[in-house]
């Protein structure tokens, strides 16, 4: 099963320092940006993601403490169900995603829920069946995964889509691939 690809679409323009300044004493903290897309990214970019049906909503971001393991978890989000892809960008510390496929995992909850509540735990020893820095992939998050942070914290943004059930990561994959902005072939 293909986790992630790296895509050819730069960072999105913010000023990330004056957003973390609120939230250091935390493990992780998640919310979602309101500034406009087009403040963010080119507007040809943007366009061209929606000549193939993707409709990019939101920035999300997830902001973590040194060290760390998140739980194990699938994205949701309560109002719009399972996220299957986005498009993530590391813009500070380091860490990696991992996956492991064969946790059995429902995405009944939340991601702020799943963490709230521990969804499942993580450890040194569990076993991970891939694993990638993130930064810059087309990620899937519709197995179970988590992010192993490095000793300065990370900072990941997230772009999500508007309806995100209509897509699998494969079919997202293949729209990017269409209008080149996948770096890597599956």
């Amino acid at each position: 099963m293909t986790v992630f690809a790296k895509t050819l679409i730069d960072p999105p323009r913010i000023k990330i320092p004056k957003i973390e300044g609120d939230f250091v004493n935390i493990d992780t903290k998640l919310f979602l940006l309101s500034n406009p897309l087009e403040e963010c990214f080119p507007i040809d970019l943007l366009d061209r993601m929606r000549s193939v049906g993707l409709r990019p909503w939101k920035l999300r971001f997830f902001i973590w403490k040194p060290n760390i393991f998140s739980p194990w978890h699938i994205d949701t989000a309560s109002k719009m169900g399972k996220l299957k892809s986005s498009i993530n960008w590391v813009v500070k510390g380091s860490g990696e995603i991992q996956w492991n496929e064969n946790l059995n995992l429902t995405p009944d909850r939340s991601v702020r829920e799943q963490f709230d509540e521990g969804s499942i735990e993580s450890s040194d020893s569990d076993k991970i069946t891939h694993s990638s820095d993130g930064h810059g992939c087309l990620v899937n998050t519709s197995i179970p995964h988590r992010v192993k942070v490095g000793p300065e914290g990370r900072t990941t943004i997230s772009l999500l889509w508007e309806r995100p059930e209509d897509f699998s990561f494969d079919e997202t994959y293949k729209k990017l691939n269409s209008i080149n902005l996948i770096e890597e072939n599956i």
